[in-house]
């Protein structure tokens, strides 16, 4: 507890933790820290995850708004089709194969193409709030519960954004899979990553 006392003050007053620390949630409520996340350029230290099991911080990525739907039309559209990797399944009712994107490797080959160095992962995720209204996915680069807690360098961003054709800078994107202060327990994996359960 000492030590969540001490990052506390360098963190919105929105996206604080309940002051009583046996509620999850914010301190101000959910709809007002989603309001202060909506122009989050800058990532808090008292936001990062650390090891250990402690009252810890919902979870950010970094990165810009996209979803599936978005990433093939703009990918195609800049004469970058060649990097979409699909992969199919076969409807149940029809019997017909249904394409569908295979993000893991789609970005992998798109990561090595802009030559972006590890620990950066370029990749989709599913669940950020965009804004009040509006849920969608995040092409992401890293997140605050990486090891490092570090945001790549504006080279890298910059290739990113020519890629994709995007003009608005990343940003942090509050994450519906960990969205509220709780009991967690970081640990790392055999490669260095780290991982958090509220299972312990």
């Amino acid at each position: 507890m000492a030590r969540l006392s001490q990052v506390i003050g360098q963190i919105p007053e929105a996206l604080r933790p309940p002051r009583n620390l046996r509620d999850s949630g914010f301190r101000l409520g959910f709809n007002t820290a989603l309001e202060v996340a909506e122009n989050l350029h800058v990532l808090p230290s008292g936001l990062k995850a650390r090891l250990g099991v402690y009252y810890s911080p919902p979870k950010f990525n970094f990165g810009w708004p996209m979803d599936e739907k978005k990433v093939v039309p703009t990918m195609r559209a800049r004469d970058h089709a060649d990097y979409l990797v699909f992969t199919s399944y076969e409807d149940p009712l029809t019997g017909d194969d249904i394409p569908i994107l295979d993000e893991r490797k789609t970005f992998a080959l798109v990561q090595k193409h802009l030559e972006i160095p590890q620990p950066w992962v370029l990749r989709l995720e599913d669940n950020v709030r965009i804004d009040f209204d509006h849920e969608m996915g995040c092409l992401s680069l890293t997140n605050s519960y990486v090891n490092g807690n570090g945001t790549p360098s504006e080279e890298v961003v910059r290739r990113v954004k020519d890629f994709f054709g995007l003009d608005e800078e990343p940003r942090w994107f509050l994450d519906f899979t960990n969205t509220v202060w709780c009991p967690r327990y970081f640990f790392t994996l055999p490669n260095g990553d780290l991982i958090a359960t509220d299972d312990f």
